[in-house]
């Protein structure tokens, strides 16, 4: 999933809808970290889960909307609807010269809930999660001084 895209959607008034799903949300430094102490401490072949809080998408969204100072959708969209947008719109996109925001697929999958169990990488490498509305600020900023958004 494009997150920097979602956020150029909140912070451009231009994201419909939220899906209903949710999941495990990871900071790229920390994740980078981990790997690095995994090449340090770790046997070979040795495998680790990093995932990160749980946040449904929703609350993602709503957090990217008051860092931005953005309205964001309520409610989460249901999948059964979702996945019929994204079917239309699919269908649709390549006679009008423009890409869908999102595929069938990806449909389905931002209207799962995807929890991952970090507790080994935890134990064994010291990772750490990063709190959800930190990561969003920091995208935000970065994005920001990248210009990516205005």
């Amino acid at each position: 999933h494009n997150w920097s895209r979602v956020f150029r959607m909140v912070n451009d008034k231009s994201l419909p809808f939220a899906p209903a799903g949710g999941g495990s949300f990871c900071d790229v430094r920390e994740v980078a970290r981990a790997h690095v102490r995994a090449f340090h401490v770790a046997t070979a072949g040795e495998r680790y889960l990093l995932g990160g809080n749980y946040s449904t998408i929703l609350n993602v969204i709503r957090v990217a909307g008051r860092i931005l100072g953005r309205r964001v959708p309520s409610y989460p969209l249901p999948e059964w609807l979702l996945r019929g947008w994204a079917l239309a719109e699919s269908s649709v996109a390549p006679f009008i010269g423009r890409e869908h925001d999102v595929t069938p697929e990806a449909a389905v999958m931002a209207s799962r809930q995807i929890i991952c169990d970090s507790t080994k990488a935890r134990d064994e490498l010291e990772y750490a999660f990063t709190p959800v509305p930190d990561m969003i600020r920091d995208t935000i900023d970065w994005m920001r001084h990248k210009d990516l958004l205005k």
